[in-house]
């Protein structure tokens, strides 16, 4: 049986790591709803933001990547979702090791 719950406005989620440009990101959320959960994953930068949106069906995983940034600029996420709250585990790929937390 599914536990997660959710409102029927959407709420803002900022995650409070900044997201440092010599790296790559990996963000998993997890749907522990009965129903499809829209998100939207905004990466906000200094010279601009990029927006995309996904469904994810009950009991399903949503994974984003954030590449490594060639132009060197750090970038914050924002999550909008219905959840109540849509944190991430996020794992922060180096060279020769990870680091895995929330967001």
């Amino acid at each position: 049986k599914l536990l997660g719950n959710f409102s029927f406005t959407y709420k803002k989620y900022v995650i409070q790591h900044v997201f440092e440009p010599n790296f790559e990101y990996e963000l998993f959320w997890v749907n522990a709803t009965n129903t499809k959960q829209k998100f939207k994953i905004d990466e906000i930068k200094p010279n601009g933001e990029k927006s995309i949106s996904i469904a994810v069906k009950p009991r399903g995983i949503l994974k984003f990547t954030k590449k490594i940034d060639k132009a060197g600029l750090n970038s914050k996420i924002v999550i909008k979702s219905k959840l109540f709250l849509a944190r991430p585990v996020i794992f922060k790929i180096m060279k020769t090791s990870f680091d895995v937390f929330h967001g």
